[in-house]
């Protein structure tokens, strides 16, 4: 009989516990926190923790692969839901181990491989990126941008020259989803980035 979402849920949220009491060398326990401030992404979750050490955040992150019936997660084939999941993977823990604080990124907490779950830093419930820069307050925006833009200087100056720690990483996690010098999505569309 297969697995029911909400049992899905539930074992990702055991494996997730197992990760962080790994990490944190101690015993762990989580519960799914509130919606709020998340992008409505069914694949995103909010945990609250539970018990933890005192070095634990209060909340995180998990972030699982989207799978679907068109494609299943498979973290040994190349492309598809593992492949997008293990992109970013590696640029969070990528980030975490050669930036300095503060962190570009959301801090990096762990994963597994195999459930194809994420767990990284929660920054609250403040405005989204796409709300603050479509909205209607055009100082918010600017505000908004300038602090990217701070943001992804820092992150270019602290990485840079450092790539082929990303590709250490990225490829121990699995095959990637496009190889190198084929043509990317945005070729594709006539746009380049």
């Amino acid at each position: 009989m297969a697995e029911t979402p909400e049992q899905k849920l539930e074992a990702d949220l055991a494996i997730a516990e197992n990760v962080l009491s790994t990490r944190f060398g101690n015993q762990i326990q989580l519960a799914f926190g509130e919606k709020e401030g998340l992008s409505g992404r069914t694949y995103v979750h909010r945990l609250n923790v539970v018990q933890g050490a005192p070095e634990v955040p209060q909340s995180l992150i998990m972030k699982q692969a989207r799978a679907g019936e068109d494609q299943p997660y498979d973290p040994d084939a190349i492309g598809g839901p593992a492949s997008r999941l293990f992109d970013e993977w590696a640029g969070l823990q990528f980030l975490n181990d050669v930036c300095t604080d503060p962190l570009p990124a959301p801090r990096f907490y762990g994963g597994d491989r195999s459930a194809g779950i994420i767990l990284m830093e929660d920054f609250g419930t403040g405005m989204r990126l796409d709300h603050a820069l479509r909205g209607e307050d055009a100082a918010v925006a600017e505000k908004t941008m300038v602090a990217l833009s701070a943001t992804v200087g820092r992150m270019h100056a602290q990485s840079i020259g450092k790539q082929p720690r990303y590709d250490e990483i990225r490829q121990a996690l699995g095959p990637r989803g496009t190889p190198r010098g084929r043509v990317s999505r945005w070729d594709l569309k006539g746009i380049r980035p």
